[in-house]
């Protein structure tokens, strides 16, 4: 194996990674809810907007957020000012450029994290097929 080159990396690693840096920067949660506190519907659409964040290399932290909220209101959340899981309610539900700069830097944060992990996730794949 090349020095620094992280062994083979699934879709539901990169997405657990993903999340779980992305929470960990949450001013909204004091105690942030990672990977394995989610529930299965949420990990289904952390992977699936990972999927997302990968489709195009051009695709921005506003589509990033806009993909979310899209999804957030499909399921009934509307905003409110504090996160309350219980009666669908969060303060992010709002558009990307009404976001404070924290909350604009997770969703930055989330898409250099997914293209930095498939980054060597390629070049793992690359070399094991030329071995």
């Amino acid at each position: 194996m090349v020095e620094g080159v992280i062994p083979f990396i699934s879709d539901h690693l990169v997405s657990k990674i993903s999340v779980d840096a992305h929470q960990k920067l949450s001013r909204l949660h004091p105690t942030p809810i990672l990977w394995n506190d989610l529930d299965e519907g949420l990990k289904k659409y952390a992977i699936a907007a990972t999927k997302y964040a990968l489709q195009d290399r051009k695709i921005t932290a506003k589509e990033v957020h806009d993909h979310w909220l899209n999804d957030r209101r499909a399921a009934g959340w509307v905003f409110g000012d504090t996160h309350d899981k219980d009666n669908k309610r969060h303060p992010s539900l709002i558009p990307f450029h009404n976001l404070d700069n924290s909350e604009q830097q997770k969703d930055k944060l989330f898409l250099k994290v997914v293209r930095k992990l498939y980054k060597h996730r390629k070049y793992d794949r690359f070399k094991r097929k030329n071995r």
